[in-house]
């Protein structure tokens, strides 16, 4: 999603299938992983606005910038959905080793196939 973002601000064309498939992914993912609904859209604008821009220009790590996106967004998207179990009064997610496993499936799908994208 930053790497199409990122094409939008270069190109200053509209977003397209792929950019709401993201969004539907997004929505999927929340379900599986138990995170609240949308927990993860909100996480990601947030992480867009005030944080990519911040990495790109103080991280000089090039192609392994993704990497840490993808670790990112797994930790700001976590303590996010901890921040919304506190404000609902409900049970803290446990942070397993599947989502270990998770996140180094997407860290090298990410880097793989957005190698020099960004």
């Amino acid at each position: 999603m930053i790497v199409l973002l990122k094409e939008k601000e270069r190109t200053l064309n509209k977003l397209d299938f792929r950019w709401y498939f993201s969004l539907f992914y997004l929505s999927f993912i929340d379900i599986i992983h138990g995170f609240y609904l949308f927990s993860s859209w909100i996480a990601f604008f947030i992480f867009y606005r005030f944080f990519v821009d911040w990495f790109k220009i103080k991280l000089k790590l090039g192609h392994y910038l993704l990497v840490i996106f993808t670790f990112c967004a797994y930790v700001f998207i976590y303590f996010f959905d901890i921040f919304l179990a506190y404000l609902d009064n409900n049970r803290i997610l446990n942070f397993g080793i599947e989502y270990l496993w998770f996140f180094i499936i997407e860290a090298l799908v990410s880097f793989l196939i957005f190698k020099g994208k960004i």
